[in-house]
């Protein structure tokens, strides 16, 4: 299994940055989303120099997409088979940073030089940085779908080894371990839908 995400996962989706956000709309979101025998002290101790704003753009993006892969990746670990994690950091838009679904947009080569230098924050050497690392995460899906496992070490505790791509991909330990911890006796079950 392959399986991943992008390090900005939300930040697409959060209304609040940039502003500032109360306190107590920080700590019903972290009780609503994280688990149980988590608070936002326990947020505030993993992520000390993170804001309120920041704060509640991680545990979001926990919840929905971060630690569902984490746990997806160490289930199919505990069943005798083989994951594979990958988490992007790259981005071309400092604004929004490596935020949902930019992975796609790298694997299948779509976003044009226009989308990329379209904003005002993009760096000299973002198109050739584009392409290579397109070319790179399209060469690494096309692999592991041809042939099976992939050419970086898989996803297995307690080293938890991710491909990061970054400028330059590299392998490391999982780099949302702060995270990881806090939600590692959680158990996601289904969503109790509103009527």
């Amino acid at each position: 299994m392959l399986i991943g995400h992008t390090r900005d996962e939300y930040s697409l989706f959060n209304p609040w940055r940039a502003k500032p956000l109360p306190d107590s709309l920080l700590t019903d979101t972290i009780n609503l989303l994280a688990p149980r025998t988590c608070g936002l002290a326990d947020y505030r101790a993993a992520y000390p120099a993170a804001g309120p704003s920041q704060l509640y753009e991680t545990v979001n993006a926990d919840w929905l997409f971060r630690m569902p892969c984490q746990h997806l990746a160490a289930a199919q670990h505990a069943g005798g088979g083989t994951a594979w994690l990958y988490e992007l950091t790259w981005n071309f838009n400092t604004d929004e940073g490596s935020s949902h679904s930019l992975d796609m947009l790298l694997i299948f080569g779509t976003l044009t030089p226009a989308d990329i230098t379209r904003q005002p924050t993009t760096h000299p050497d973002t198109i050739a940085e584009y392409e290579r690392l397109s070319r790179t995460m399209r060469t690494d899906w096309v692999r592991f779908a041809a042939d099976g496992p992939s050419r970086w070490s898989h996803h297995q505790s307690p080293a938890r080894t991710t491909r990061v791509y970054a400028t330059e991909p590299t392998d490391q330990p999982y780099p949302e371990e702060a995270s990881r911890r806090l939600w590692s006796r959680h158990r996601f079950t289904t969503l109790d839908l509103a009527t």
